[in-house]
């Protein structure tokens, strides 16, 4: 609002000046004759005029500032209630201004033709005056939609992109590449066979262009992920899937539980001596991850912030959180709700 042309010191100053002598030209025009225009250039007419711009601009201004805080969410209505109300506010105090002035100071006894002709000019000043502002209020509520429009695209693509990552699970890619590096110095065929895991996993994961999938389909998929991660972790990190018998209407983001539990495993001691065991069940409305909690002194692959925005997704899609429970055991389970398409 601080912005718009009519609220700048430099117009509120100059622009009643300016438009005062028009109307006072327009007002010797009406009652006196061209020749008589000279003489009759700068008087105390003038000065009136002059008055009335500086109170009209003044309250009309006001006006808007109040009908912009009031009705800022439908501009037209705005729009017409301001010009309604400049128009109505400038014939009260320009035809009150007018007739204290002929009839008090001056001491005419009629002076009609004069009160309608000033009336008629201000109302038509009021209409100006609002057609300046809504011009340029329109052109920045435009410029404002199409700002809106232009963010709303720039989220999508941001979306889009998350999306893609978080299918990927960089850390997981680069930690089975590593292996695969590993096992080509010493083990050709274990190489090979860890490199066709996964390429067969992430033919499947990239293939799935869906914003959310059966979690039948996330089941199967976390079997592939269960084979890629226990040859990557050699028995180190162990994966149980309990899929019980799971509703084909309930389905989660694609990616969701693979997300979590690489994680678990980020996040968690896993060797030899102490395997990581990951317990992954379905009932009818959840999905239950279960293992003992064992931290890591230092994490330094977190995914939270790609885990951060998924949640977030869930619980647009499904309104509910994602719990977590801890016992005395350091049994540490994650209940993440599924999406049911019945209730969408």
């Amino acid at each position: 609002m601080n912005k718009i042309i009519i609220n700048n010191w430099a117009f509120r100053l100059l622009t009643p000046i300016v438009f005062a002598f028009f109307i006072y030209v327009l007002i010797l025009l009406f009652f006196d004759s061209a020749l008589q225009l000279l003489d009759n250039l700068i008087s105390v007419e003038y000065f009136i005029c002059l008055f009335l711009c500086f109170i009209n601009f003044e309250l009309w201004r006001v006006l808007i500032k109040i009908c912009c805080k009031k009705l800022s969410e439908k501009p037209f209505k705005q729009i017409f209630i301001q010009s309604l109300l400049s128009v109505s506010s400038g014939l009260i105090i320009t035809g009150f201004l007018v007739w204290f002035y002929f009839k008090i100071i001056v001491g005419l006894i009629s002076f009609s033709s004069e009160l309608i002709i000033f009336c008629s000019l201000f109302s038509i000043s009021a209409l100006l005056y609002n057609m300046v502002y809504s011009s340029q209020f329109l052109l920045n509520y435009q410029h404002k939609e199409i700002i809106i429009q232009e963010e709303k695209l720039k989220k999508e693509a941001v979306d889009r992109w998350q999306r893609f990552q978080n299918k990927i699970n960089p850390n997981l890619l680069y930690q089975s590449l590593e292996k695969i590096i590993g096992y080509a110095h010493t083990n050709i065929e274990k190489a090979d066979l860890l490199l066709m895991d996964l390429t067969n996993l992430y033919r499947q994961i990239l293939d799935n262009q869906e914003e959310i999938i059966s979690i039948l389909k996330e089941i199967e998929l976390l079997h592939k992920i269960k084979i890629l991660i226990e040859k990557i972790y050699e028995k180190q990190v162990l994966i149980v899937l309990n899929p019980g018998k799971s509703d084909l209407n309930r389905h989660i983001i694609p990616g969701y539980l693979i997300l979590q539990i690489q994680q678990i495993i980020n996040e968690n001691i896993a060797n030899a001596a102490q395997p990581l065991k990951i317990e992954i069940s379905v009932f009818n409305e959840n999905v239950a991850i279960k293992f003992h909690e064992n931290l890591k002194l230092s994490n330094q692959n977190s995914n939270e912030l790609n885990l951060n925005y998924e949640t977030e997704t869930l619980f647009w899609y499904t309104n509910r959180t994602v719990e977590i429970k801890t016992n005395n055991t350091n049994l540490k389970e994650i209940i993440i709700p599924l999406i049911n398409l019945e209730n969408s």
